[in-house]
């Protein structure tokens, strides 16, 4: 459902600002930066931060009211 959201993500080697979408920001994944060339493994924190985001913006989205009544 947001896999297309896209998060801004610092390279830990360079502190270049890289941009990636949810989906692509995964435990276990290997990304290269596009800058310094440098290899990014996921740990489990950042593909944990990413799922608990993504839960509370669909908890978000849920609370939201269904109708909307003018007075």
């Amino acid at each position: 459902m947001f896999d297309s959201i896209k998060l801004k993500y610092e390279c830990p080697f360079c502190n270049k600002e890289l941009e990636y979408t949810l989906k692509q920001l995964q435990k276990g994944r290997i990304l290269k930066c596009p800058h310094c060339g440098k290899e990014i493994q996921l740990e489990e924190s950042v593909s944990g931060s990413v799922q608990k985001m993504e839960n509370e913006v669909k908890d978000s989205l849920e609370n939201i009211p269904k109708k909307v009544t003018m007075k």
